[in-house]
């Protein structure tokens, strides 16, 4: 059981690396025969999947001194959980909007709604949540949280 923890800790390093090593590479423009001279040079192996956890860490550095910066890509891990199919004027992207604002309202982050649906209805993540009769069950749910609570509500239709 540990030794599996450890090896998928390890993939999700090694994953992670080698999509900064690639987000580098495409940010500072190198060429692949530029790359591969970079590797060659600095560690004497020719793909960065043959790099061990400590020259990948390297590697980022010294692309790092060449200027390379790392942001987040459009946005993401500024809100976690938050569903990414919620835009459009669909009526479950309303109700997907709405539940946002009341979350925002009470200050909640959205595993609170996704535990929520998963305690009402048994579906792990709101994302998976195709029924309006449920997301408006959630909805009803964060209003009733909300007047227990004190919410400032008075914005609401």
């Amino acid at each position: 059981m540990m030794a599996t923890r450890k090896a998928n800790r390890s993939n999700d390093i090694y994953g992670r690396q080698i999509k900064i090593i690639k987000m580098a590479q495409s940010q500072l423009g190198i060429s692949d025969a530029d790359y591969r001279e970079i590797l060659t040079q600095n560690f004497g192996k020719s793909s960065s999947t043959a790099l061990s956890v400590s020259e990948r860490d390297e590697l980022i550095k010294i692309l790092k001194e060449k200027g390379f910066e790392l942001k987040a890509v459009n946005g993401r891990n500024k809100y976690p959980g938050r569903p990414r199919n919620m835009d459009g004027n669909t009526p479950r992207a309303r109700h997907l909007r709405k539940i946002e604002a009341l979350l925002t309202v009470g200050k909640k982050p959205w595993s609170y709604v996704h535990s929520m649906a998963k305690d009402m209805y048994g579906v792990d993540d709101i994302t998976f949540m195709d029924d309006l009769s449920e997301l408006r069950g959630i909805i009803t749910a964060l209003r009733r949280q909300g007047q227990r609570e004190g919410w400032d509500l008075s914005g609401e239709k």
